[in-house]
């Protein structure tokens, strides 16, 4: 029961909401065809999004560090006593995906600034030969 549970609400929608992901849409919702990785791609697709908040994801994981600092040196005992040790890994996990994440949204924010001077580039040199 509990598997059926988890796939009910787990899975499902996860299989869809990646389904959905490759599919072109309307404004209105109307499904228009596949779109492959088209939706991910450009200024505005996951893969090149200019404004992701870096400051936000590096003090948000100093804020996981602060909270495993306090879960492990205050509440250790505690936490074991009652057998919820795992918490400690909770800020572990939080600070390890920031520590990761982060490098890779400059990495990202440097490339789409590199395609946007590259394309102001090719659009004056253009206007200009145009213009003679």
């Amino acid at each position: 029961m509990l598997l059926l549970l988890i796939a009910a609400v787990v899975i499902y929608p996860t299989i869809l909401m990646f389904q959905t992901a490759f599919v072109k849409y309307t404004p209105q919702g109307v499904e228009r065809g596949p779109a492959g990785f088209a939706n991910f791609n450009g200024p505005a697709g996951a893969f090149t999004f200019p404004t992701v908040p870096w400051p936000a994801i590096w003090t948000n994981t100093v804020v996981w560090v602060v909270v495993g600092m306090v879960l492990f040196g205050f509440f250790r005992p505690a936490l074991a006593e009652h057998e919820a040790s795992w918490w400690l890994w909770v800020p572990a996990a939080g600070a390890a995906m920031g520590l990761l994440g982060l490098p890779y949204v400059l990495r990202r924010r440097a490339a789409y600034r590199r395609h946007a001077a590259t394309r102001d580039e090719s659009v004056g040199a253009h206007e200009e030969e145009s213009a003679s």
